[in-house]
């Protein structure tokens, strides 16, 4: 199956040809040279802003491209009632399953959880069990289960962490404050609003495809970029309802 990164660069290719544009041309709008455009297009990396200054190049959309790359081959993993069962009661395993996602090494992800390499070790043995991942030699780690991962309605997983999950933010909401107008790195904004049933419709639709397009580009990083990522986490809460009278 082709990776993230031979999809975009198939994809680019195929602008490329589709506008008849030699590398020379695009060497000269990109200030470079012919053989730099090859290597790009042909080697094992391509950062985002070289994907971004591609499709300016290109004039075509760089989200509608993300989302080309990811649609192709892209399916939202379910996880089994097994693997689900398993995580519900490990959170420990569950953490070091996210690490793993976040392309962190097995040495690495330990440390950071504060795990011993024995515990550690235990969990991967209990995660191939189950086949969420592969335990290889050397601690390396392939996923079995593909990110984003959706979770079984009602199942296991949804029961042992939608309270945990929502005093976490509850908990960042209460310290940053509603419509805090302070520099913070987080933010809560609490707004209501008038609106009629089309404006609805269309503000929902709008959420969604904002929604859409990050998510395009978080799974984008994940797979092809390394380095400076951070964890950014979104709750939202709309609908037609008054926070005054629930």
């Amino acid at each position: 199956m082709e990776n993230e990164l031979i999809k975009v660069k198939s994809l680019l290719k195929q602008v490329v040809n589709q506008k008849k544009l030699t590398y020379d041309v695009l060497a000269k709008n990109m200030k470079t040279s012919p053989a730099t455009i090859k290597r790009i297009l042909n080697s094992d990396d391509l950062s985002m802003n070289t994907f971004i200054r591609f499709c300016e190049v290109l004039e075509v959309d760089f989200y509608d491209l993300i989302d080309q790359s990811r649609n192709r081959l892209s399916s939202v993993s379910e996880f089994n009632v097994e693997q689900e069962h398993y995580l519900a009661d490990n959170y420990e395993a569950l953490l070091l399953l996210r690490e793993f996602v976040w392309n962190r090494p097995f040495s690495l992800a330990c440390k950071d959880l504060g795990l011993s390499v024995t515990r550690g070790r235990k969990l991967l043995s209990e995660m191939d069990r189950v086949k969420i991942i592969e335990w290889h030699s050397k601690d390396k780690v392939k996923l079995l289960v593909r990110f984003p991962f959706q979770w079984i309605e009602n199942g296991p997983l949804k029961k042992a962490y939608t309270e945990k999950i929502l005093s976490s933010y509850f908990k960042v909401a209460h310290e940053v404050g509603i419509n805090n107008r302070t520099s913070s790195k987080s933010k809560c904004r609490a707004l209501e609003l008038s609106l009629n049933s089309k404006a609805i419709q269309q503000f929902e639709k709008d959420v969604d495809e904002l929604i859409s397009k990050y998510m395009s580009i978080s799974e984008y990083d994940l797979k092809i970029s390394q380095s400076d990522l951070n964890r950014y986490s979104l709750l939202f809460v709309y609908g037609r309802f008054s926070p005054w009278k629930v």
